[in-house]
């Protein structure tokens, strides 16, 4: 149940960060949508994600574990199948600007922008559980 909670809280977070960088993410209704795809990612984090693992790890051995971006792209794939608020648009901001870093993207759509946002909210998930171990 710990890590349940642990995990909607890691992807709560991760979303809002990578909405925030990205701004593709479209929750129709806010923060009850927030939560309804947190709550997917973390279920499909701990229940589904084993699984896909144990069975694609021949692949996963050939490609050097290239293949975990694409089974994290089937889990936000999945909350917005799950969750009918939920959309991920395409990327409409070329650049990222953060003070002294500054980010250059091209504007992409459909399955590009939703390799991006998986991207994004892995490394931010996988952020928090390094700092949570440390």
């Amino acid at each position: 149940m710990k890590k349940i909670i642990r995990s909607f809280f890691y992807f709560l977070f991760s979303l809002s960060i990578s909405n925030f960088f990205l701004q593709n993410l479209r929750l129709d209704n806010g923060l009850s949508t927030l939560v309804k795809v947190a709550l997917v990612l973390a279920l499909f984090e701990l229940f589904l994600k084993p699984i896909i693992k144990l069975l694609l790890l021949p692949i996963s051995l050939i490609t050097l574990g290239g293949i975990r971006i694409i089974i994290n792209l089937v889990g936000l794939y999945l909350a917005v199948i799950l969750v009918p608020d939920f959309l991920i648009l395409s990327i409409n901001n070329p650049v990222i600007i953060w003070p002294n870093l500054e980010i250059h993207f091209l504007i992409s759509q459909g399955i590009i922008a939703h390799l991006i946002s998986s991207i994004f909210v892995s490394f931010f998930y996988t952020f928090l559980n390094w700092l949570r171990k440390k």
